[in-house]
Parts: C-alpha cells; structure tokens; sequence
C-alpha cells in the first residue's frame, strides 16, 4: 500500500505540475505550493522506505499541511478564485486520505477524513464552485480512504 499510495500522490503531483506549466506559470505562491507538496511528499517516502511502512506523524503533518492549508493559502495569496485554479491544490486531499488510511487506526482516519472534507467544502464554497464539482470531489475524497483502508485491511 505504501508504493500504490506514491503513485496516488504522484499522478496528483503531475496534474499539479502540468496545470501550473499551463494556466498558473506567473503565480509565485502556485509554484510554492506545489514544492511544499513535493517537499513533504519526500520526507513521507524517505522515512517509508527506511521503515518499510508509513509514519503517522509525517502523514498527519502531510494532511494538515497539503490537505488542509495549502487550499486556503491558494485562494489567499495563489489567485486562485475559481473552482479551476484550484482544483489541482485540492485533488492533493485525495491523495492525503489515502495516506492516513494506511497510516492511522480507524478513530484518528474518520477525524482526518471529516477534518478533510470540510476543509476542502469550504474551499469549494469560497471560489463558488458548482455544487457537482464540490459533491464529486468530496465523495472521491472520502472514497480514496475508504480503498486505501479496505486494501489494506484485506492485504494485512
């Protein structure tokens, strides 16, 4: 789980990176943003490889940091006022509840999860996006934990 959950968070990495070369290159806090997610995504894999599994500090620093900061700091200082300049910022909150997944018991993924999606609706609600976009991003977020659970509760 620990190799399909980089890939996860990598293909979200790319999207980023491909949305900023794109429409956001003159955006200074865009291009922080996406190096503090690549930043952490780093340290996350670095001590999994050395510990062979996920460090539960380092994914919750991971979630409160991409999953639940950085929306906000795109909205305040990244420009990012519609639902499409700041989408690639909140597709790293699916990726961050499949993390705590693997990495958290039951009682702390639920918080995780809940503490998540309403982060990420408030975003969706400050830059007005339609309410399918909100409700389709909020069930792939919660989704994401739930696979990433159930995997690893099947493969353990």
């Amino acid at each position: 789980m620990v190799i399909a959950t980089a890939l996860y968070r990598g293909s979200h990495l790319v999207a980023g990176s491909s949305v900023l070369a794109q429409h956001q290159r003159d955006r200074l806090f865009a291009w922080l943003a996406l190096g503090t997610a690549i930043t952490l995504t780093a340290l996350i894999w670095l001590m999994a490889a050395r510990r062979r599994r996920l460090v539960p500090w380092a994914v919750g620093l991971d979630v409160l940091v991409t999953g639940c900061l950085l929306p906000f700091g795109a909205y305040a200082w990244g420009g990012a006022r519609a639902q499409e300049s700041i989408a690639w910022v909140m597709l790293l909150g699916g990726s961050a509840s499949a993390m705590a997944a693997v990495a958290f018991g039951v009682r702390l993924l639920v918080l995780t999860v809940a503490l998540l999606s309403a982060t990420h609706l408030a975003g969706y609600l400050l830059v007005e996006a339609d309410a399918a976009v909100t409700g389709a991003h909020l069930n792939a977020l919660v989704f994401s934990a739930i696979v990433s659970w159930v995997l690893t509760w099947y493969l353990c």
